[in-house]
């Protein structure tokens, strides 16, 4: 039988686990990958212009992260903001284009996606 140390214990891991955290952590996606599932076509069929609309299209780059994140298994994740920044080339077949992401969630769904080595790579953190 649980003592009310115990109890206690389990209450603030349930609160901890519970939180919901913000996040910001760099994203980046291959130009060439969206190209092709976006425009259906290939890197060198494509005008500059066109690629340029699509990488700045951040309705597109939020349904890209949230398929990202249901594969991964995070869920109740929020995306608060997209900030496209740049491409690394111009050189579609090779380029990758980076954005900001600020997103919200509960704590342990968030540390899913941001951190080291994962979707968003980790560029500090606050919590909200």
């Amino acid at each position: 039988m649980p003592n009310q140390f115990e109890n206690f214990v389990d209450k603030i891991k349930t609160d901890l686990n519970e939180r919901v955290k913000n996040a910001t952590g760099e994203y980046a996606m291959s130009v060439e990958y969206l190209i092709t599932k976006r425009l259906k076509k290939n890197w060198n069929e494509v005008d500059n212009d066109d690629v340029q609309d699509l990488i700045q299209d951040l309705d597109i780059i939020k349904e890209e992260l949230l398929e990202e994140f249901a594969e991964i298994g995070a869920k109740g994740i929020k995306i608060i903001r997209v900030e496209f920044v740049e491409t690394d080339s111009n050189n579609w077949s090779h380029a990758a284009a980076y954005y900001n992401v600020t997103v919200s969630g509960q704590s342990q769904e968030v540390d899913k996606i941001v951190g080291e080595e994962k979707t968003l790579f980790n560029q500090g953190e606050s919590n909200g």
